[in-house]
This record gives C-alpha cells, structure tokens and sequence, in this order.
C-alpha cells in the first residue's frame, strides 16, 4: 500500500487545473506577495485589488477607481463623452462577444467586494467561494 501511495494520489486526485498564485499578473502579484506570505490573505487581495485599479484607471485614463472605474470601463455599453471603454476583441452584435463583455463587466465588479478569507477562497478554489 505504501509503495503504491504516489500512484494512487496521481491517479485519484480531482481533475481540475491547479491555481499557483505567482503566476497571476506581475502587478498583481508584486502587490500581493510580500503579505501573502504572511497568511493576511485577505490584506493581501486588497492590495492586489487596489494595483489592479491603478492599471485600470492608467489604461483607461480615468480619475475613477475600483467598483466605480470597473462598472463604468467594463460596461457593454458605448461610451459617453469623455469617458473611455475597455471591451473584449471580437464582433460587438454578437451574442457571444455581449455575452462575454457582461461576464467581465459583472466580474470585474465583484473583484472589488472582498471580506476575511482563507487561502482558498482567496485563490478561488473553495467550492463554497463567493
């Protein structure tokens, strides 16, 4: 049994992608690992939150930041004057490219709610993560 532990945990482990944390954006990483490390997770995602709003609002040259510069940059809708759109390539009548413009629009929203959280639900791999 002891011989043959490796080959059963190969063989029996979940076939699902593995999430290693340094290798997400450089930004984002760079500002998340030094508290990483220390197991303030939460802290830690906060600060990677708050670098991805500064790359946003660069990007987008907009004076806004995290929940109010992603709901206004990532909306499906055309712009209004002045203000700046950061869409998924692709052809804008079609169900598909909506579809996936709405998903980063809602997504890149709930980026920014964030409350305490372990490791996992930090990583986004705990079944019940919100």
């Amino acid at each position: 049994m002891l011989r043959d532990q490796d080959e059963w945990a190969a063989n029996l482990a979940p076939d699902a992608p593995s999430l290693i944390a340094d290798q997400f954006h450089p930004d984002v990483w760079a500002a998340a690992s030094p508290l990483w490390d220390t197991g303030q997770y939460r802290v830690a995602v906060g600060q990677a939150a708050v670098s991805l709003s500064a790359h946003i609002a660069k990007k987008a040259a907009s004076p806004l930041s995290e929940r109010e510069l992603v709901a206004q940059v990532f909306s499906p809708s055309e712009p209004s004057p002045g203000q700046v759109r950061l869409h998924v390539p692709g052809d804008k009548s079609s169900r598909t490219w909506k579809s996936r413009q709405e998903g980063l629009h809602l997504l890149a929203q709930g980026a920014f709610a964030a409350d305490e959280w372990p490791e996992q639900v930090a990583l986004g791999t705990w079944p019940s993560c919100p």
